[in-house]
């Protein structure tokens, strides 16, 4: 690619602020106009506009090239100003066949400019024009999953004792598999038109046409494809439309998202212009609780639960995981992130893992269900629980006040990188608590403990980091062991308060929590809330947590009439703010007022579906009578 930016520097501009599609690219040169002291060494000064440019590249995967005579690229005619350096040459990381490249005075001319040329080499490459498939609801894919499945039932599970064992068998299910497949796919060549609704009904009525060269026949073969193509787009839009995703899912505006304009990665206020610092940011800002210290002394104030047997897995549990995945997926950014707070890491793993960490997490979800582990007032990523349980369970505890002429005041709070805050040994010592098999904890203890970690940017690749901390997000299993890490902290909460004779009811949301005291005078209503917000405070300490002060909001409800000016709730001796009451309060989707009216919930609401319904009628698909009614 070529750039000429002028001394406004345009092309830059252009760059940094527009969403630009350019893949492959190998080679980025010309003439950027930027003086600096990094490419030309008579230059004193530094430019910050360099810095632009050199995250424009990078965007790019391109590296600043050094060439291999470093001389002067553009010459002046005036004898006032000095030569300098201007014209530049940027390479694809990824290749080590491009060399540095060169500057030739001898070919100037009669211009004031030395070409820079570079020698890129050209092999001779075969592109793989076919793969290896097998036709869905065939009779092979029928052969493949029966083949399959007998290579599961033959599988030598006796030898399961250790690490080892386990990878032997892994290893021989992924031979048998890969067999299965050779045996059963069949090559298909790819063109550029190929498709997806085309069948073998297709090539016979073709075959038929190229035949006999008869008008019949092809009016035949124009049907068969036009009746091919429609069965096969109805059937999709049915099974997208019967499944629980909705019609929503045949709008192009909820596919994969196109990438938006560059912008560095910044850590700190600063950006990360070298890879090295990419990855200490990356790891620092992920795992910033890796040297947290917590106190397991904590957990002697919990019993041990009654040990449940660990029983083996049986078929339907397997069967279930598969029916309720989801292969549908939307990628993409919607805004433009230069923090590395703004990402995510998350787990990797192949099929068959994430088949079994599912299965281990719905067998978790009915063993803690089964020993009563789970506190009461939790109503977070478990099974028939939900964000409006927690709204209606609020709701009721307030209307039951109100009988007995009581107000509710309500303090919720967030804690703080809750997700990658959780200790690896401290979940095992919970798993210990909480009664579960001891085959269970020594899974969990070699499967976590000893962890490292690898990060991945376009094609570069970190290092290995030591990872003691966080449980993976994309993970089947990160959503119960939150909740048995929460659960252990609300029993220990619970007991902390009622030796302290503190009447108060609590609610959470994974990491939203919620205190609720009832009483008629709200300034006895703060005091309880003030110190059932400092000793929550000092046991998260524990725990190695913290509470995310700035989302720490607090709301009244009651029924007075007239105008309503509550006491405001001072957390500041323990390192909290000020709060006051708003007017109305917006709490896991649902909006209060103090008289639970729920007037300006309906409002937002109503005014949003109607909104949904008159851009679906603008994007829906006129062609295939996407229709609403």
């Amino acid at each position: 690619m070529n750039v000429y930016s002028n001394s406004f520097h345009s092309a830059l501009k252009y760059f940094k602020n527009t969403e630009t599609n350019v893949c492959n690219l190998l080679i980025m040169t010309g003439d950027f106009n930027i003086q600096n002291s990094l490419w030309d060494l008579s230059f004193p000064h530094y430019s910050t506009i360099s810095n632009n440019l050199i995250i424009i590249a990078d965007s790019f995967n391109l590296y600043l090239s050094i060439p291999t005579n470093q001389v002067p690229t553009r010459y002046s005619d005036n004898s006032d100003d000095s030569n300098s350096v201007i014209d530049l040459m940027f390479l694809w990381s990824g290749s080590s066949e491009l060399n540095n490249h060169s500057i030739h005075l001898d070919w100037c001319l009669t211009s004031n400019y030395a070409p820079l040329t570079i020698t890129i080499p050209i092999v001779e490459e075969n592109v793989n024009s076919s793969k290896c498939s097998i036709v869905k609801n065939s009779e092979e894919e029928v052969a493949f999953i029966k083949d399959v499945i007998t290579s599961i039932k033959g599988l030598d599970t006796s030898i399961l004792h250790n690490i080892n064992g386990l990878e032997n068998v892994i290893n021989t299910f992924a031979y048998h598999v890969e067999c299965t497949w050779e045996k059963n796919s069949k090559n298909i060549n790819i063109t550029r038109h190929s498709k997806s609704w085309w069948n073998e009904e297709c090539n016979k009525s073709l075959r038929a046409y190229r035949t006999s060269r008869k008008l019949d026949d092809w009016k035949i073969f124009r049907k068969m494809v036009k009746n091919t193509k429609h069965a096969f787009f109805d059937l999709k839009i049915q099974n997208i439309v019967n499944k629980k995703w909705g019609p929503w899912k045949l709008m192009n505006w909820v596919n994969k998202c196109k990438m938006l304009a560059i912008e560095a990665i910044k850590y700190h206020d600063q950006p990360c212009l070298n890879i090295d610092n990419l990855w200490q940011a990356l790891h620092l800002s992920f795992n910033t609780a890796l040297h947290y210290s917590v106190n397991a002394s904590v957990l002697d104030e919990i019993t041990f639960f009654l040990t449940s047997p660990w029983a083996s897995f049986s078929k339907e549990e397997f069967r279930n995981a598969i029916t309720n995945c989801n292969n549908l997926s939307t990628p993409g950014l919607d805004k433009l992130y230069d923090s590395p707070k703004s990402f995510r890491p998350i787990v990797l793993l192949n099929t068959v893992g994430k088949l079994i960490e599912k299965v281990i997490g719905e067998r978790l979800q009915f063993y803690i269900a089964l020993n009563n582990f789970i506190h009461p007032s939790q109503l977070e990523e478990l099974k028939f629980k939900s964000t409006t349980d927690a709204d209606v369970a609020l709701t009721h505890i307030i209307c039951s006040g109100w009988i007995k002429n009581l107000n509710t005041s309500t303090l919720a709070f967030d804690i703080a990188q809750f997700f990658p805050f959780l200790n690896h040994q401290f979940l095992v010592l919970i798993l210990k608590k909480a009664g579960f098999d001891p085959c269970v904890a020594k899974f969990f203890s070699n499967y976590l403990i000893g962890r490292k970690m690898n990060y991945f940017w376009n094609s570069f690749t970190s290092s290995s980091f030591d990872i003691n901390v966080r449980v993976g997000q994309g993970s089947a299993l990160s959503p119960i062991l939150l909740a048995l890490s929460l659960s252990l902290f609300l029993h220990i909460i619970e007991n902390c308060l009622k030796n302290l004779k503190i009447l108060i009811s609590i609610l959470s949301f994974v990491d939203n929590s919620l205190f609720i005291y009832q009483s008629k005078l709200f300034q006895i209503s703060n005091d309880c809330l003030f110190s059932s917000y400092n000793v929550i405070t000092n046991l998260l300490s524990k725990f190695g947590l913290i509470i995310e002060y700035l989302k720490t909001e607090v709301f009244y409800f009651t029924r007075l009439q007239g105008f309503f000016n509550p006491p405001s709730l001072d957390l500041s001796p323990i390192g909290g703010h000020i709060l006051c009451s708003k007017d109305s309060w917006k709490y896991l989707g649902f909006i209060f007022d103090r008289k639970l009216s729920f007037h300006q919930h309906i409002d937002f609401y109503s005014n949003k579906v109607m909104l949904t319904v008159k851009c679906m009628k603008i994007l829906g698909n006129s062609n295939r009578s996407l229709n609403l009614h």
